[in-house]
């Protein structure tokens, strides 16, 4: 949420080809919350692609909603490495991974497959419709 989602936009025809081959895979569910602020302020939201399926919205919107989220300003590296110090000092378990972040440069990380396998995330990141 610090930094928005421009590591995951490219090129616009290859991210809806991405996006609906996921969309392809997966069971609409009622259920689900459509949205999940992922930002104190409130400013970018998980969309969840499950409940946007049920709803059966259009595709073309969701797409332009995606695209707005890389214009935005949401913050720097340096306030992500500031916060991500701050959270890792508390939690020694991530010790070795705050280390190779360091290494690395802190590049964008995805989602671990323990959590794929737990949670199933499928959602894209939009702004908060104020």
């Amino acid at each position: 949420g610090l930094l928005g989602s421009e590591h995951l936009i490219r090129e616009k025809d290859s991210f809806v080809v991405e996006l609906r081959a996921e969309l392809n895979q997966l069971k609409a569910n009622p259920k689900e919350d459509l949205y999940e602020s992922v930002r104190p302020d409130g400013g970018l939201t998980r969309i969840n692609l499950r409940a946007w399926l049920a709803l059966d919205l259009n595709l073309d919107d969701l797409v332009a909603e995606c695209f707005a989220v890389p214009d935005q300003k949401w913050g720097s590296l340096a306030d992500l490495i500031e916060l991500w110090r701050a959270y890792s000092s508390t939690r020694p378990e991530l010790k070795m991974f705050t280390e190779e972040l360091e290494k690395i440069g802190y590049p964008p990380v995805h989602h671990s497959t323990q959590y794929s396998l737990h949670y199933h995330p499928a959602y894209r990141l939009v702004m908060t419709k104020r």
